[in-house]
This record gives structure tokens, sequence and C-alpha cells, in this order.
């Protein structure tokens, strides 16, 4: 969903859970998380479109997981 975490300003840390089909991180989706530092994304992650994190300056560390 776009926007899913927009201005979500105090989020640290996301964990995707597997989905049952491939998916996608749509635009703005972390605009204005400035703290996030931490973001699991499953192996069935196809795409993340252009600007999901404007403006985010830094994610500490970034993993992708499989099952």
């Amino acid at each position: 969903e776009r926007n899913a975490f927009k201005n979500c300003s105090s989020l640290k840390q996301v964990n995707f859970q597997i989905p049952s089909s491939p998916c996608v991180i749509y635009s703005n989706a972390f605009s204005g998380c400035n703290c996030l530092s931490q973001l699991v994304i499953p192996s069935e992650l196809i795409q993340i479109q252009e600007r999901t994190f404007p403006n985010h300056t830094i994610i500490i560390q970034f993993f992708y997981k499989s099952e």
C-alpha cells in the first residue's frame, strides 16, 4: 500500500512477514520515517518502487531473509 508507514516518525524497525505471493514496497511507504534503522524484507519481494524512502538519510541494518 502506498504511504503505508508515512510519517510514523518514531518507527525504528520493520520486519515483514513472509507473504504467500510476491510483494512490492510502494512509493512513499516510509516517507517521514526518520528514525527507521532496521528493515527486514522477505525473499518474495519483487520490487521496491522509486521514492520508497524519500528524504531518509540512513538505514543502519538492511536484511534480506528467505525461508
